[in-house]
């Protein structure tokens, strides 16, 4: 009912946003309902896998080895920070307000509801592809293998959804959806390399953050970082 629910209610944007004002993007009926779909029907099918699947009992943990992990992540493991986890949280969740920076713009405010639209679309579109890619691959987080970390958290359903990291999928496509919209609307600004830059470094450090608090290994981040920027750019271009 609640994905319905949401097809309603991002329908209703795309309906209102067309045909109003000079604007650079275009909708197109199939391609907006094509990427709701996507992304709500990934965010649900993660969700049902994420609810059914095993989780990692004490003998499954103490059969896990180090020669598991490939050399470049294997660092990984030894990382144990929970306060890391705390500013990367912080840093995701600016990543996300970053949109509302958008209506700072007179073009952007007269034309708010397809970069709203499109807003939404990447936000749900990243978050089912980055949620049922965890619950398929079932990577072990790097605290479980630290003999620091409390058992109850290797064996919770969180413990195995390490690749990739949604923190900074989150984080790069909200940033660069940010970054490409303004651009889209201010082509040749001055102040667009600053844009830019922070568009990079934000879901960087949300990155960073998350190695050190022992949440993801380096491939889980960048695989996120690629991943996220992806869907954060690609969706205002189809739109284009």
């Amino acid at each position: 009912m609640r994905f319905f629910l949401w097809i309603l209610l991002i329908s209703s944007f795309i309906s209102n946003a067309k045909g109003q004002h000079t604007s650079p993007y275009t909708f197109r009926n199939s391609t907006e309902i094509a990427i709701p779909i996507a992304g709500l029907g990934t965010a649900g099918l993660s969700y049902y896998f994420h609810l059914n699947k095993p989780i990692l009992t004490e003998e499954n943990i103490a059969n896990l080895t180090m020669s598991e992990i490939n050399a470049f992540d294997r660092r990984a493991v030894y990382q144990w920070r929970p306060k890391s986890a705390q500013l990367s949280d912080a840093l995701m969740l600016t990543a996300i307000a970053s949109p509302l920076l958008l209506m700072s713009s007179q073009k952007i405010r007269k034309d708010w509801e397809k970069p709203t639209a499109l807003g939404v679309e990447v936000f749900f579109l990243n978050l089912g592809l980055t949620g049922l890619t965890k619950e398929l691959i079932r990577r072990p987080r790097p605290y479980v293998y630290n003999p620091d970390v409390p058992m109850s958290m290797k064996t919770s359903r969180d413990a195995t959804t390490s690749m990739y990291s949604g923190h900074t999928s989150t984080a790069a496509s909200m940033s660069m959806f940010s970054a490409i919209t303004l651009q889209h609307y201010h082509k040749g600004a001055k102040w667009m390399p600053l844009v830019w830059t922070s568009a990079v470094i934000l879901p960087l450090g949300t990155g960073i953050l998350r190695y050190r608090a022992g949440k993801h290994f380096w491939s889980d981040v960048i695989t996120g970082y690629i991943a996220g920027s992806l869907t954060g750019l690609i969706v205002p271009v189809l739109h284009r």
